[in-house]
């Protein structure tokens, strides 16, 4: 904005009205005219100025105004820009999260199928090992049990050799003993008292009978422990010379095979 006029210009050529310089002179009303003027020319120039200001103000807020309002549409666009941006990330996120979990699902689906098929593998095998170690231990134990039935039939047997090793030796006893108490009963006894001690019941109480009734008992039984030394054996020679078989059988008794064998033989 200009200025119009210079004031420190304004009323240098004046006009000359007289030499008088009084206050009624023509110099003087000059003077006046030209400030009168001067105020017109600055009161004209200021209301000017002020006219260009607010021309000017209103000129830059209407540029302002005018920036202002691109300016908002430039956010507003950009606003929006990122926003369809921030969506379209937003929806690639989600499909890749999706695709991220269903490849993950997929993942999880064939590690445990895979896992499925080793446990249940794992399990034919165990149970394939089972059978087996099964089979194995019945197989042991038929072998054992074979074992130990062969093992008690031969214990059996042998048991059985053996009581008949006994039985035979308590038969040799008890004849030694019927032997002895035979002849020493028969040697020193009466008829009733043999007849007594022939009915008794049992070949033990027999022979005690028979001792008790001849006073003799510790005699007998020395006679039976001893009967290489005995008179009543003949001494060494009779100890061979013994015929079991010629000893009486009583009817009652029976308590060794060997008095049945001695029976069959008679």
């Amino acid at each position: 904005m200009e200025l119009l006029g210079n004031p420190s210009e304004l009323g240098t050529e004046r006009p000359s009205f007289g030499s008088d310089d009084g206050p009624g002179s023509g110099r003087a009303l000059g003077e006046k005219a030209q400030q009168t003027t001067d105020i017109q020319n600055l009161r004209s120039a200021e209301s000017e100025n002020i006219q260009n200001l607010r021309s000017a103000e209103s000129e830059n807020i209407q540029n302002l105004r005018s920036t202002e309002s691109e300016n908002i549409q430039n956010l507003r666009s950009a606003e929006s820009e990122n926003i369809q941006n921030l969506r379209s990330a937003e929806s690639e996120n989600i499909q890749n999260l999706r695709s991220t979990e269903s490849e993950n699902i997929q993942n999880l689906r064939s590690a445990e199928n895979e896992n499925i098929q080793n446990l249940r593998s794992i399990e034919s095998e165990n149970i394939q090992n089972l059978r087996s170690i099964k089979s194995e231990n019945i197989q042991n134990l038929r072998s054992i049990e074979s074992e130990n039935i062969q093992n008690l039939r031969s214990i059996k047997s042998e048991n059985i050799q053996n009581l008949r090793s006994i039985e035979i030796k308590e038969g040799l006893n008890y004849a030694i003993l019927w032997r002895l108490a035979w002849r020493r009963c028969s040697s020193r006894l009466e008829g009733g008292a043999l007849l007594l001690f022939s009915s008794h019941a049992s070949e033990g109480q027999q022979a005690r009978r028979c001792c008790s009734l001849a006073s003799d008992e510790g005699a007998l039984f020395e006679e039976l422990n001893n009967p290489a030394q005995h008179p009543d054996h003949g001494g060494a020679q009779a100890q061979s010379t013994h015929d079991f078989t010629k000893m009486p059988i009583l009817r009652q008794s029976g308590h060794s095979s060997w008095e049945r064998d001695s029976a069959s033989k008679r």
